[in-house]
C-alpha cells in the first residue's frame, strides 16, 4: 500500500484556482493602468516616470486591489454562503482566517512596494488607497455611501500615478478630470452591481452608461488640450470607441432587463472596460504607455473567460 507523500497535482491545482477566484484575478490586471494614465499625465507635465518607478507603483496597485478583493470575501463570507456559494471561502476552499491574512498580507505589501518604488508620497497615495479599500469592504459596503467610497477607490489609485517623479495633480486642472471621472463611474458600476445576485434598478445602469459616454471623450480631449499631435488624439478618440463597443451591448440587454443574469455580465464587462479608457488617456505621453495599459486589458479579458469579474 502506497504512501501519500504530499497534495496531489489536482489538488494543487484546485488550490491555486480558488486564490486566483478569491483575489479576482482578472480584475487585478485593471488596475495597473489606472496608475498608467496618472503616471503618463504628469510625464506629459515634466515630471521623471522612469519605467521602474511607474512599474513599481502598478505593481503596488496590483497588491492593493488583490487585497482588497479578497478582504470583500472575507467579510462576505455568511452573505455568499447563501447567494454565492461557489466562491473560494463557502465552498470549503479557503479559510476566512487565511483570507484576512492574504487580503492584510497583499494591502502591507502594496504600502510597502509603492514606497520603494515612488517614496514617501507614493507610500502615503497607497495607504489611503489601502484605507478606502478597508472602509468599503468592512463599514461602507451595501450602503449608498458605499458606492462614493468604491469609487473613489479608483480615483485614488490614478492619483497614486500621479506620485510619479514627485508628480504633482495640480499643475494642471484638466487632470483632475481622469481621477474624478474614474471615482464617478465606479461608484455608478458599484451602484449597478450593488444587488447584483438579484438584478438592479434601470437607474442605475443608465448613470453607468451615461458616464460611460463621458469618459469616452475625455482621453481625446485631454491629448487636444495637452498639444498632442494628431496621431495620439485619433488613437484616443479610436479607444473611446472602442471603450463605448466594448460595454455598450451589455449594458443595453441590462437596461432592457434588469435580472441578475444580465446585470452581472455587464458589471464584469464595466470594470474590465475602464482599463481601455486608461490606455486612452495613458495615449497623451506616447504610444508605448498606450500599449502598456492594453495589454493589462487584454490579459484581463483573456482571464475573466475562466474567472468571475464581478
Amino acid at each position: 500500500m502506497g504512501l501519500t507523500v504530499g497534495p496531489t497535482t489536482d489538488s494543487m491545482r484546485e488550490r491555486v484556482l480558488a486564490y486566483a477566484a478569491l483575489v479576482r484575478l482578472p480584475n487585478v490586471f485593471t488596475a495597473p493602468p489606472d496608475v498608467l494614465a496618472g503616471a503618463a499625465l504628469v510625464a506629459v507635465m515634466g515630471a521623471t516616470a522612469g519605467p521602474v518607478e511607474v512599474g513599481g507603483l502598478a505593481l503596488a496597485s496590483a497588491f492593493v486591489y488583490a487585497g482588497g478583493t479578497t478582504l470583500n470575501d472575507y467579510f462576505d463570507a455568511n452573505i455568499d454562503a447563501v447567494e454565492r456559494p461557489e466562491r473560494p471561502i463557502p465552498a470549503g476552499l479557503v479559510s476566512r482566517r487565511r483570507a484576512v491574512v492574504l487580503g492584510v498580507t497583499l494591502l502591507g505589501c502594496g504600502v510597502a512596494v509603492a514606497l520603494v518604488a515612488g517614496g514617501p508620497q507614493s507610500s502615503v497615495a497607497a495607504g489611503t488607497l489601502a484605507a478606502l479599500v478597508v472602509v468599503y469592504d468592512g463599514v461602507a459596503k451595501g450602503t449608498p455611501l458605499g458606492w462614493g467610497v468604491m469609487g473613489l477607490t479608483r480615483g485614488a489609485n490614478v492619483i497614486l500615478g500621479t506620485t510619479v517623479g514627485s508628480g504633482v495633480l495640480s499643475d494642471g486642472w484638466w487632470v483632475v478630470t481622469v481621477p474624478l471621472g474614474a471615482t464617478g463611474y465606479v461608484a455608478a458600476v458599484t451602484w449597478m452591481a450593488d444587488d447584483e445576485a438579484h438584478g438592479t434598478d434601470r437607474t442605475a445602469v443608465a448613470a453607468v452608461a451615461g458616464l460611460a459616454a463621458v469618459l469616452a471623450v475625455v482621453p481625446p480631449a485631454i491629448t487636444v488640450v495637452a498639444g498632442r499631435d494628431v496621431v495620439l488624439t485619433t488613437v484616443a478618440a479610436g479607444l473611446g470607441v472602442g471603450f463605448l463597443a466594448f460595454v455598450g451591448p451589455l449594458l443595453l440587454a441590462a437596461y432592457r432587463r434588469p435580472t441578475a443574469s444580465r446585470v452581472g455580465p455587464a458589471v464584469g464587462r464595466s470594470v474590465l472596460g475602464l482599463a481601455v479608457v486608461q490606455a486612452a488617456v495613458a495615449t497623451v505621453a506616447g504610444l508605448a504607455w498606450t500599449a502598456a495599459a492594453l495589454g493589462c486589458f487584454v490579459v484581463a479579458r483573456l482571464l475573466a473567460g475562466a474567472f468571475d469579474v464581478s
